[in-house]
């Protein structure tokens, strides 16, 4: 795909160039996609930027499946010859369900993480690299029940200064439990305990969530629910703005 525009027909000045490509392969074994794209921005200041996507479904045998997930993003002021943003994701992760055995089902998931805002953004957070570890699993009791658990381990490093100053060390811990109950064929009911600790503030945490689900079909379904807590179940994502009223959508294979 191409994409130009210019200041004679953009509003904002802006003149910009763009192109993305995508590629998918599925097989029987292995599900791979990727995007790349590049910009390039010309008005109040002269921008580049390069992402690409990548993912990776690799069935290993009929009980364990691997995954796989890389984002990398880039951005580079030609004023100023300085980095305007960098971010890189990659996430490794193995699933294991018992063929003889389905009603357990269990990941682990390695993700490291790089994080430095872009100059507009400077005053969003704090500059972040950090590695992350966890284990999930899942349980169908019976026909109404399922109990499931997570643990996770961060440990990472940040700086308030963008692109500037002192790493500081940081470790995250994370435990939560959590049952499900079918009410019928189409609806469930979530409830949740989290507990978290974060060592470099002696901070520790925990607090409830509940929720109720509806399947749309087999392979989609929507949820209400509301977070008694401020912080996620994913490490990667710990801004304390995670309390209240939320929506979410999932889908399975």
């Amino acid at each position: 795909m191409f994409q130009s525009s210019n200041p004679d027909n953009d509003d904002d000045g802006l003149e910009r160039k763009a192109v993305s490509l995508g590629a998918r392969y599925q097989g029987e074994r292995l599900d791979f996609s990727n995007r790349l794209e590049y910009r390039r921005d010309r008005g109040d200041e002269d921008e580049t930027q390069w992402l690409t996507a990548n993912n990776l479904r690799f069935l290993i045998n009929e009980e364990w499946t691997g995954v796989g997930k890389l984002n990398f993003s880039c951005s580079d002021n030609h004023d100023t010859g300085k980095d305007d943003g960098r971010f890189a994701e990659f996430d490794a992760g193995l699933a294991y369900r018992p063929v003889y055995h389905d009603r357990l089902n269990i990941l682990s998931k390695y993700t490291y993480l790089y994080d430095l805002d872009s100059v507009g953004q400077q005053d969003a957070g704090t500059d972040e690299r950090s590695h992350v570890v966890s284990l999930e699993g899942i349980y169908d009791l019976n026909q109404h029940w399922e109990l499931g658990s997570k643990l996770a381990w961060k440990r990472g490093e940040e700086r308030e200064g963008r692109d500037e100053g002192r790493w500081f060390r940081t470790e995250k811990r994370l435990a939560v439990v959590r049952g499900r109950y079918h009410l019928t064929r189409h609806w469930d009911g979530l409830l949740e305990y989290r507990w978290l600790d974060v060592d470099e503030a002696d901070d520790n945490r925990q607090g409830a969530l509940l929720g109720i689900d509806h399947h749309i079909n087999d392979h989609l379904k929507i949820g209400v629910g509301y977070n008694f807590t401020d912080f996620s179940d994913d490490l990667t994502d710990l801004d304390y703005q995670n309390n209240g009223w939320f929506l979410n959508f999932v889908g399975k294979l």
